[in-house]
């Protein structure tokens, strides 16, 4: 049996994990983030960043605009004119 030196095997386990590149649809980054929020874990915390961006991003791009509302609701409309009143998650507030 190979012995392991013991300074070699932390060094190497201490190293940046390897990036990895997932690919969901909008509902899954939308429970993904949700759980990312709840589960409050600091090394999630640039996945929660990346899923946030991408959230802003696409809001952007369909021209949503997003308002507080009383009592902690947010009110989005589309360029259409769909709107959409609903309770706001926390992190959702910390931006407006």
């Amino acid at each position: 049996m190979e012995r392991v030196d013991s300074d070699k095997f932390f060094a190497a386990a201490m190293q940046e994990p390897p990036k990895i590149t997932i690919k969901i649809n909008t509902l899954q980054a939308g429970i993904l983030q949700s759980l990312l929020w709840q589960d409050h874990k600091p090394q999630m915390k640039p996945i929660f960043e990346q899923l946030r961006a991408r959230e802003l991003k696409m809001k952007r791009r369909a021209r949503v605009s997003i308002e507080v509302l009383e009592g902690g609701l947010l009110g989005m409309t589309d360029r259409d004119g769909n709107r959409i009143v609903r309770d706001a998650f926390p992190w959702e507030l910390k931006d407006w």
